[in-house]
């Protein structure tokens, strides 16, 4: 099949806002869920940008998704651990982020076409972040 390729700009805070619900449970399926070790773990240099963000006055909890995309909009480096079942730990960077959403777009069209248009869901979420992760679905 003869396909044409299209690019498109996506911001920032609109993919940090779709990983929330992977975070928040569309990928709980295959995070890790022990007690010695968190599933999600922020690294320090996103706990430092998060104290000069203009959210400094929340916890991270509650906005690490708008503290994700300004540091990313404002070329601040950071990452993020995810464990998956097993307890072996994946990055989020900003690359990384930029590299899972073009293949998300090339191998998941349906559910990046649901992020574009708003229509996203703990799915979407869970095929975003293992985008991120993995640049592939690998579970589920």
């Amino acid at each position: 099949m003869k396909r044409i390729q299209i690019t498109h700009t996506i911001d920032y805070a609109d993919i940090t806002r779709v990983l929330v619900g992977a975070f928040e449970g569309g990928s709980n399926y295959w995070m890790y869920q022990g007690r010695d070790f968190p599933a999600i773990k922020w690294g320090r240099e996103l706990k430092t940008l998060h104290q000069d963000s203009p959210w400094s006055h929340l916890d991270l909890g509650a906005c690490y998704s708008d503290v994700m995309a300004w540091a990313a909009m404002n070329g601040q480096h950071y990452k993020v651990t995810v464990r998956d079942d097993e307890g072996e730990g994946h990055n989020i960077t900003p690359r990384l982020i930029e590299c899972g959403v073009q293949a998300m777009q090339d191998k998941y069209p349906r559910h990046f076409e649901d992020v574009i248009r708003e229509n996203d869901d703990a799915t979407t979420s869970d095929v975003l972040l293992q985008c991120i992760l993995f640049e592939d679905v690998v579970y589920g």
